[in-house]
């Protein structure tokens, strides 16, 4: 803290005539600049001129007169740097008091807090007094209604303070009544101001509501602006939930990012936005960030930002022209990405040297220009000008099959070869199946469409089987692990490679499957359902499973209804939720994530229990002993009787009466005749009649 140099002059030579007369004119043209005061009363002190600064502190302390809290913390501040200069230490304490009571009028639990922190005791330990005002202002900024925040439970209402306690009690939405000491209460939790959103989410809900339908934008700017640094679009989407339906939130977002004075900086998952104050500001920290950008960072910024005017546009428009026409011939990415980038817009001529469409035109070899081009945007371009302008593009897209690695580019090459001759894509898949390792892009790409291309499954189903599995082994396809995982953890390719394997193929298939990495919660599934198919492969000692023909029929359609419906859409659930990012805290893909293994769960348990059901037959009119399917009348140990069915563990309802065959009741009594009797539970029970069942209980 420092004083302007004359000031200082003016003290070392003892003219406080002047030091009076600049301190006056200070404190008419800037009152409430602090620092000024505070290190002119200082150097006084230092000086010996007291008396001098205790006068002029007072004139200043005059000067700050009326009740409001700016006013109030003026003098608070001031007297805690320099109040030992105006005042002794009882009476600086007592001042203090003063304005605190002053400041906090009206707040009920401030003389609680005087006392809990001490300020009463010690009043002439003026060093100790003044810590004891930062811990009182601390936890004032909690007095009952305050809205908080607390990580980890969101916004709530302090609805007590409980000095016996020495606690806080505040109400969150999924913790109402949670307590807080007051000790921890200035780490654990944060005032939030007046404009917060999640103030203004508990206090007037209508209000947001209101803002969402008339000004999405405005809505986004009020979340933005509630945090000091940028928000993903993920800790938004936190911010106004309950203000936003989660049906609603695609449109709503996307309409409200267009707002221009939002900022977006980052791509992808790790975008972020902001908010500046005007249109203006946006644009001045637009061009800004561009200069400071990589050419990368300037074709980002540059999409992002090319629709807010059409000034800013052109601006930016020109400053990647001169960058492109500055750059060397041989920077073919380059130039590639600033034409794609400015394909639209129009201050570029396609007809420039440099554009896409002349270098592919003009170069001696097509499929080279792709090698120079690491950005799957560009390719894309390059693809399309390759098949519209050069009569070799089936030439270039044969050679370039085996070499991308983009699966959304290496569809569009496999469909427009496929139109033309489809020989030449039949013998590359013959290739990559007999070495996926050397091509090994290709080979996962096959492995992801062999979901919805039963021809490619039809190939080599038995190969193909044998490269998927093995395909977490090789390190030539370590790159791939996580979308071989999600190929695997699927099981919709391997399941119906399953099905494409012959009669023959079928005991190799079921070794590929038992010497696999899989789960088994994965595995057990895929053998059961080449066991559905090739029932003479299932172990003599399996026991089977009775069930009414009906019974087997709902469990197929289940099992049909998961592998068609659910496990699909929770397939793009996944893909939904890992798009919003930061998959530790996203709470929408690990639930989806859960829901996946219940439903792999469920299906497993299906397709095994299923493989061992046997239909119940009914037609049967024997008997003369208890079996499934018999309606047995028991006489009970206290004299009265019961009317069991044997059935199932599917149809299994001892409520009605109807028990599994496997149940320890039931095999007490399978075999009996009538007449005889049967021990269970310490207690006899005889065998009066028995009944074929003919299907009809109730």
């Amino acid at each position: 803290m420092s004083i302007p140099r004359t000031l200082r002059k003016y003290i070392e030579a003892g003219r406080l005539d002047e030091v009076e007369s600049a301190w006056l004119s200070q404190i008419e043209s800037a009152p409430t600049e602090l620092d000024f005061f505070v290190a002119g009363a200082r150097a006084l002190k230092g000086a010996g001129e007291e008396p001098a600064a205790r006068t002029l502190l007072e004139l200043l302390y005059d000067e700050w007169k009326g009740e409001g809290d700016e006013v109030l913390e003026l003098r608070l501040e001031l007297l805690r740097e320099v109040g030992l200069l105006m005042f002794d230490p009882a009476e600086l304490h007592e001042e203090a008091l003063t304005l605190l009571r002053a400041l906090y009028s009206g707040q009920p639990s401030l003389e609680g807090f005087i006392e809990q922190v001490g300020l009463t005791r010690a009043v002439e330990d003026t060093r100790k007094n003044w810590q004891k005002v930062g811990s009182l202002r601390a936890i004032m900024q909690f007095e009952v209604g305050s809205i908080v925040w607390m990580k980890g439970k969101g916004a709530g209402r302090v609805v007590d303070v409980n000095f016996e306690l020495g606690s806080f009690k505040i109400d969150f939405e999924r913790s109402p009544g949670l307590r807080v000491r007051f000790g921890g209460a200035a780490k654990l939790l944060r005032a939030l101001s007046e404009e917060h959103i999640l103030r203004r989410k508990i206090e007037n809900p209508e209000e947001l509501l209101e803002m969402r339908q008339r000004d999405p934008g405005e809505l986004l700017l009020l979340a933005l602006r509630s945090y000091d640094e940028p928000r993903s679009a993920t800790q938004v989407r936190e911010s106004v939930a309950g203000i936003v339906e989660v049906s609603k939130w695609s449109s709503f977002w996307n309409a409200a990012r267009k707002n221009p004075q939002v900022l977006t900086e980052g791509k992808g998952a790790r975008q972020l936005y902001s908010a500046v104050a005007s249109t203006e500001d946006a644009e001045s920290a637009v061009v800004a960030a561009f200069e400071r950008a990589d050419i990368k960072g300037k074709l980002d910024i540059f999409r992002r930002n090319s629709e807010r005017n059409d000034a800013l546009r052109s601006d930016l428009a020109g400053r990647l022209i001169d960058i492109a026409e500055a750059s060397p011939a041989s920077d073919i990415e380059l130039r590639f990405a600033v034409a794609h980038a400015l394909r639209d817009a129009p201050e570029y001529s396609h007809d420039v040297a440099w554009s896409p469409h002349s270098m592919i035109s003009s170069a001696p070899d097509a499929a080279a220009v792709f090698t120079a081009l690491s950005d799957k945007t560009a390719r894309e371009r390059a693809y399309e000008l390759v098949q519209q302008d050069r009569e070799d593009w089936f030439e270039v897209f044969s050679v370039r099959l085996a070499s991308e690695n983009e699966p959304k580019l290496l569809d569009r090459i496999a469909v427009a070869l496929a139109a033309q001759d489809s020989t030449v894509l039949d013998d590359f898949y013959d290739r990559v199946l007999a070495q996926p390792r050397k091509q090994a892009p290709a080979f996962v790409w096959m492995a992801e469409r062999a979901q919805e291309d039963p021809e490619m499954l039809a190939r080599k189903p038995l190969r193909f089987l044998q490269a998927l599995l093995a395909s977490s082994q090789p390190r030539e396809l370590e790159v791939y692990k996580s979308r071989l995982k999600k190929v695997l953890e699927d099981g919709g390719p391997i399941a119906r490679l399953i099905q494409a394997v012959s009669p023959d193929q079928a005991a190799s298939a079921e070794e590929l499957l038992k010497r696999s990495l899989l789960e088994e919660y994965l595995r057990g599934p895929l053998i059961d359902s080449l066991h559905m198919r090739f029932p003479e492969m299932r172990e003599a000692d399996e026991s089977p499973l009775y069930a009414l023909a009906s019974s087997i029929e709902a469990r197929q359609a289940e099992l049909k209804e998961l592998r068609e419906v659910e496990i699909p859409t929770n397939r793009k659930a996944i893909e939904e939720a890992r798009e919003l990012g930061d998959l530790r805290e996203n709470f929408e893909y690990k639930s989806a994530r859960q829901r996946h293994e219940y439903l792999a769960a469920r299906q497993a348990g299906l397709m095994t229990d299923l493989a061992r059901a046997r239909p119940l037959d009914l037609e049967r009119s024997d008997a003369d002993e208890v079996r499934v399917a018999s309606t047995v009348t028991v006489g009970k140990p206290d004299g009265s009787r019961q009317e069991l069915l044997i059935l199932g563990p599917w149809e299994s309802d001892p409520e009605r009466d109807v028990i599994s065959y496997d149940s320890d009741f039931a095999k007490a009594l399978l075999g009996l005749a009538p007449g005889a009797t049967a021990e269970f539970g310490g207690e006899t029970f005889e065998i009066e009649s028995i009944a074929a069942w003919n299907g009809d209980k109730g």
